[in-house]
């Protein structure tokens, strides 16, 4: 097998695995981020964000990856194997990040208005 189908069959593993994990991720992301944005503009932003990166990161990693591999001699089911290793590995490295700030925010208060938060965090303190 020549290299250039090598890298082919890696690149078509790293995007179907991305293009799985962008059709399951995106409603809960658009949910979970509605939740954490305050007046939700920035929603469409953070999920185009997030898809892009899961489809970028696993790409970089398994073209650096494949790149410096030679699977030429190895079996169709080795390269996918290889391959869907990296990818996952890729996903990984842009899913965590996300993960730890989503874990680590705070939704707003359902008020509009920034002003009634304020008191009614005054309210609380006393």
């Amino acid at each position: 097998m020549t290299s250039a189908a090598v890298l082919s069959i890696a690149l078509a593993v790293s995007l179907a695995l991305s293009t799985i994990l962008v059709a399951v991720l995106a409603k809960p992301l658009r949910l979970v981020l509605a939740t954490l944005c305050e007046r939700g503009e920035g929603v469409p932003f953070w999920v185009a964000f997030t898809s892009l990166m899961l489809y970028l990161t696993p790409l970089f990693i398994t073209i650096v990856r494949q790149g410096g591999a030679h699977l030429e001699s190895e079996s169709v089911a080795e390269i996918v194997r290889m391959s869907l290793s990296t990818a996952v590995l890729g996903a990984l490295v842009a899913l965590l990040p996300v993960g730890w700030q989503i874990a680590r925010a705070r939704p707003h208060a359902p008020s509009a208005h920034p002003q009634s938060r304020e008191v009614h965090h005054d309210l609380n303190r006393g």
